[in-house]
């Protein structure tokens, strides 16, 4: 049997009949079946390389949003030039925004202040959460002497905001 092809035997399922297979088929059939695996596994690693280049693709763009921003304000007869890191919010920034802002109020109903005071404690709290990096000079909404220039910067941060809206 040493020119012959190996063969092996197999036992049929409820019978004694026996099957004989060559080794050869055996081998090709298990390569097969882990040729498939490695076929899976490869498509699941291309799936999520897709994944992380679209993450990757969507953080440039996000980066490439970020302006340089520069505000002047009138009273003050100064510039303030620098450039702001600012994040999108979520659901739960929004929430937290809307309790900090009742806080600046302290506890009190909108309708009690005018709008201009509303308007600052609504800038101040969605700032303090949007901007993760300012100029120098930036050390929080709260620091800011002059009501144009934390408008303006807060428009800076709705007109970044909203251009993810369009």
């Amino acid at each position: 049997m040493s020119d012959a092809v190996e063969t092996a035997e197999r036992v049929g399922a409820g019978s004694m009949n026996r099957d004989v297979i060559p080794v050869h088929a055996m081998l090709d059939e298990e390569m097969q079946r882990q040729l498939e695996v490695g076929n899976d596994a490869l498509a699941e690693c291309d799936k999520r390389l897709d994944k992380k280049e679209e993450r990757d693709a969507a953080k440039a763009e996000i980066l490439a949003r970020m302006e340089k921003y520069k505000a002047t304000t009138e009273r003050l007869k100064k510039t303030y030039d620098g450039t702001f890191t600012f994040r999108r919010k979520n659901m739960g920034d929004t929430l937290q925004i809307a309790i900090r802002q009742k806080q600046l109020l302290g506890g009190g109903q909108e309708e009690e202040y005018p709008d201009q005071i509303v308007n600052v404690a609504y800038f101040c709290a969605t700032l303090e959460r949007g901007v993760t990096q300012g100029p120098a000079w930036w050390k929080g909404p709260e620091e800011i002497l002059d009501y144009d220039l934390l408008r303006s910067i807060y428009r800076g941060y709705y007109e970044w905001e909203e251009s993810f809206r369009s």
